[in-house]
C-alpha cells in the first residue's frame, strides 16, 4: 500500500510516519524525493516501489511536489493525505486536493473538536487500508 503525506511541517511529518512505521513495524518505506531535482529520477524512485498490491507493507510518500508525481503515485492506487490546517506553499496550480478521494488529517493520536472529515493518524492508517482494499477490488 502506498500513502501519500501531505504535512505542513517536517516534525508532523515524522509524527505521522512515526506512527505507521511503529504499526507496520519492519515492513515500512519513507519515500523522501526532496533531494533530488530531476523529475525524471524521481518518477523512476516512484515506480520501483515494492509490494503496491499488499497492506501489510507501507510505503509512505511525502510531499510530490509536481502535478505528475501525484498523479502516477494516483494511478498506482496510493491514498493521498493532506494534513488539516493552513495550506503549505507545495498547494500549486499543479498539486490540489481531491475532495472526493483525499484525506484530511491531524498528526496526533487523540484531538478534540475535529471536523467529521479529519481524522487522527490511527483513524487515517485505517481509513488508508479501506481505501486501498477499494481501489485492488475496482483493479482486478
Amino acid at each position: 500500500m502506498i500513502i501519500v503525506l501531505y504535512a505542513n511541517t517536517g516534525e508532523s511529518l515524522k509524527k505521522a510516519f512515526s506512527y505507521i512505521e511503529h504499526q507496520h513495524a519492519g515492513l515500512s518505506a519513507h519515500v523522501n524525493l526532496s533531494r533530488i531535482g530531476d523529475i525524471e529520477l524521481r518518477i523512476a524512485q516512484l515506480n520501483q516501489i515494492p509490494d503496491r498490491k499488499t497492506e501489510r507493507r507501507v510505503t509512505v510518500v511525502s510531499n510530490p511536489q509536481t502535478g505528475r508525481e501525484l498523479a502516477l503515485l494516483r494511478d498506482m492506487g496510493a491514498v493521498v493525505c493532506h494534513q488539516y490546517g493552513a495550506l503549505s506553499p507545495l498547494y500549486t496550480t499543479e498539486i490540489k486536493i481531491s475532495p472526493l478521494h483525499d484525506l484530511h488529517y491531524v498528526p496526533h493520536l487523540t484531538f478534540s473538536g475535529l471536523p467529521g472529515h479529519v481524522f487522527t493518524v490511527d483513524e487515517l492508517l485505517s481509513e488508508c487500508k479501506v481505501k486501498h482494499r477499494k481501489f485492488r477490488q475496482r483493479a482486478k
